[in-house]
């Protein structure tokens, strides 16, 4: 037995046809025209927004009322245009006053006028006795729909809104090539700014170890600039900045060796400093008397020889010489 096998698509169609109404595949009895009276409106003023339908005579339109929404527009009122005749079509549709409080370019909303077509039907000699009476006949129902209604809304002064800031947008765009590297780089050099901020920190308040100076020798010092002081007069005239020189050595050598004697004293409180003081009362009228010459030689213009000059010398390293520890003393240290 032969089967015929028929697309799935005709079969489609066929139930379509079968099934949708019979105002699908007529044409609209509606002519609709939308009129605005501005396209530019201040914020807060009244638009005046009509909608006009032209039709036959036995076709019932009926437009929105309040149940109508013109977001982002608001509805203050509303009222129906003068109906007008010509012959077998008649003109009507309705005038709503509209307003709005948004910056911007906005869109007046599509609005849906429903319809119901008498033509070819039983009907009275007019359509338009009243829609009580049209109802009792059967119609064909549908709708038309408006088109949308561009307008722009500035300020009082004449402002367009204000740019709205996309905050995605704002931030650099990842489609960029050189964005990842740029932020790769910049986090590479953000870790190496912090590691070598840590390294400075560490160095620069890390507890540093306090160096041990040893104190140097008061004996073994003085005893050096001895020796350096008579290689000098060797080689040298004999004059009276040697004696200072030979004063300084004496004078730093008892401000080392004992702590109450120090350089800036003169020769008188010196004298006093060094009798009262018992570790160097030994040495005390040498030391004094020592400095008193070396203080007439500079003040007072007191003759100087050289073989007297080699005897202040010899005393200055005997009275060093007698601190110096002995050698059994040297051992046990």
């Amino acid at each position: 037995m032969r089967h015929d096998k028929k697309s799935p698509s005709v079969i489609f169609l066929l139930v379509v046809f079968l099934f949708l109404p019979r105002s699908a595949f007529a044409l609209s009895p509606l002519s609709v025209s939308v009129h605005v009276d501005k396209k530019t409106a201040t914020l807060g003023d009244e638009i005046v927004y009509e909608i006009s339908a032209t039709h036959p005579t036995d076709v019932l339109v009926k437009f929105p009322g309040e149940e109508i929404d013109f977001s982002p527009f608001e509805l203050k009122r509303y009222r129906p245009l003068s109906r007008r005749e010509a012959g077998e079509e008649v003109t009507e549709g309705f005038r709503y006053f509209l307003t709005i409080f948004k910056l911007g370019v906005w869109k007046i909303p599509p609005v849906t006028i429903s319809y119901t077509d008498y033509r070819k039907r039983d009907l009275p000699e007019s359509s338009y006795e009243s829609e009580h009476t049209l109802n009792k006949t059967a119609g064909v129902w549908g709708s038309v729909v408006t088109e949308p209604v561009e307008m722009t809304v500035v300020s009082l002064l004449g402002e367009e809104a204000p740019p709205v800031l996309d905050i995605q947008r704002l931030k650099m765009p990842e489609e960029n090539l050189f964005w990842p590297v740029f932020r790769k780089v910049g986090g590479i050099l953000f870790l190496m700014g912090v590691i070598c901020l840590g390294i400075y920190g560490a160095i620069r308040f890390f507890p540093k170890p306090v160096p041990h100076t040893l104190r140097e020798n008061p004996v073994e010092s003085s005893l050096r600039d001895l020796r350096e002081l008579k290689k000098k007069v060797d080689r040298e005239v004999l004059t009276v900045g040697h004696y200072e020189e030979l004063s300084k050595i004496l004078r730093r050598y008892l401000a080392k060796q004992f702590d109450p004697l120090t350089l800036h004293l003169t020769t008188l409180e010196l004298r006093q400093k060094i009798f009262s003081y018992s570790p160097c009362r030994d040495i005390a009228e040498k030391a004094c008397e020592l400095l008193t010459i070396f203080d007439l030689v500079k003040f007072a213009n007191r003759s100087v020889s050289k073989g007297e000059f080699d005897s202040f010398l010899n005393e200055i390293e005997a009275i060093i010489r007698s601190a110096e520890p002995s050698v059994g003393e040297r051992a046990l240290s």
